[in-house]
């Protein structure tokens, strides 16, 4: 008799033996298999019917976000279709569930000026025992423009003083995994960390794995919203659009695949809309330089005659006189002799 086990041999063999998906999305989807599993603990795959299903989809819809949701009913869905492909159900019980419209909400970055205050309120928080280290790991992330998984596995010798560049480690892709160079915010506050800790080359740069509670806490004391660990991604990538980086250049930093996923982002965020608005001023500006080469070396592609002049009545008036004598043949505009 086959259980709901069967989604174990699925989550070692069939997520392991795609090439194309990244450990960590492996990683998250055994999580996902390990909390589906007890609600249907005890009873054979080929017995599940749509009706457990549904009571599933109602108990999780209740106690997960609606993302999280989305993420194990896919999962759920995928474990049954492989069930079916290897002939172990005839029909899948999950695909008449119906899929939650995901909303997303508007993308909040902090400022500079909220940034500053908020590391200093989370230093100077009193009875949290990893207040230090939480400020640490905001600020990395903020200078560095790391995924948290990606401050968490950052060590020393990922850090190179001599040539002013950081490795980072992509979580979510092979091919995530990049240089950054150090800014001098990045730099002093290395140094500093450093000198502090006096780690070895193998210890890790932040020496905890999340600073959701120190965030909460400081967010809600200096009244501000509340910030995750991606908004200080978000954070990063603003001020180098602000400072002048090119888009493509700054979405090589964040680790983006693809260079216009920096325009690409739920709701309208303030550095999409700094990107956007740069995109438009450079494009003005080469538009301008083109059409004053243009216009100072090349003839008009329809030069203009006497007849470019007459007003519909057929008259010409004084300013149309004086305007045919500003052009001679060819269409190149000369002074008025």
């Amino acid at each position: 008799m086959i259980h709901a086990r069967t989604l174990k041999p699925w989550r070692s063999a069939g997520l392991k033996a795609s090439s194309t998906l990244a450990p960590g999305t492996i990683q998250q989807r055994q999580f996902r298999i390990k909390n589906i599993s007890p609600y249907f603990k005890g009873t054979p795959v080929r017995n599940i019917t749509p009706f457990q299903c549904e009571r599933w989809a109602v108990h999780r819809a209740a106690e997960l976000a609606t993302q999280t949701f989305v993420h194990e009913l896919e999962t759920l869905r995928a474990a049954f279709a492989y069930a079916q492909k290897h002939g172990l159900v005839l029909t899948n019980p999950a695909v008449g569930i119906k899929r939650p419209k995901v909303t997303f909400s508007k993308a909040i970055i902090p400022t500079r000026e909220q940034f500053v205050k908020l590391v200093a309120q989370i230093r100077r928080a009193s009875g949290q025992r990893t207040s230090k280290e939480g400020a640490d790991l905001v600020e990395f992330l903020a200078y560095s423009g790391a995924r948290i998984g990606e401050a968490r596995a950052a060590t020393w010798r990922d850090v190179n003083f001599q040539t002013s560049m950081v490795w980072i480690h992509g979580t979510k892709s092979e091919r995530s995994d990049r240089q950054i160079p150090m800014t001098d915010a990045l730099r002093e506050f290395l140094l500093k960390l450093q000198a502090e800790s006096n780690a070895g080359p193998a210890d890790r740069i932040v020496k905890i794995d999340s600073a959701k509670k120190s965030l909460a806490t400081a967010c809600k004391k200096a009244d501000f919203p509340k910030f995750s660990h991606h908004d200080f991604r978000h954070f990063f990538a603003t001020t180098c659009i602000e400072s002048g980086v090119d888009i493509p250049t700054v979405s090589r930093w964040l680790g983006h695949s693809d260079g216009g996923a920096l325009a690409i982002a739920p709701g309208e965020s303030r550095w999409a809309v700094v990107a956007q608005l740069k995109m438009q001023r450079q494009t003005g500006l080469m538009l301008c330089l083109f059409l004053c080469q243009a216009w100072n070396s090349r003839p008009l592609l329809f030069p203009p005659t006497r007849h470019s002049f007459r007003p519909a009545g057929g008259r010409r008036d004084k300013f149309s006189r004086r305007n045919e004598a500003k052009f001679e043949g060819g269409g190149r505009f000369v002074e008025a002799r």
